[in-house]
């Protein structure tokens, strides 16, 4: 429940190497005109391979590109 709390609060969620050991997906969602989530744009990669700081700054990305997605906006 804690790392629900954290995706509300962040607007991205994470998951390192739970789903699959080794990996990290980090994951937006994309809103229906009704504010209700219809998509959700992840990226996944190898969790080595990922630096500190990184998995903040894709979710970031991801966030801001639903949030366009979510408007109507390309």
């Amino acid at each position: 429940m804690s790392e629900v709390a954290e995706a509300r609060r962040t607007g991205f969620s994470v998951d390192a190497g739970r789903y699959i050991r080794g990996i990290t997906i980090v994951a937006a969602p994309v809103f229906d005109r009704d504010g209700v989530m219809s998509h959700g744009l992840a990226t996944i990669g190898l969790g080595a391979q990922i630096q500190d700081g990184e998995v903040a700054e894709i979710g970031e990305a991801l966030k801001t590109a639903g949030e366009a997605l979510s408007l109507g906006r390309p």
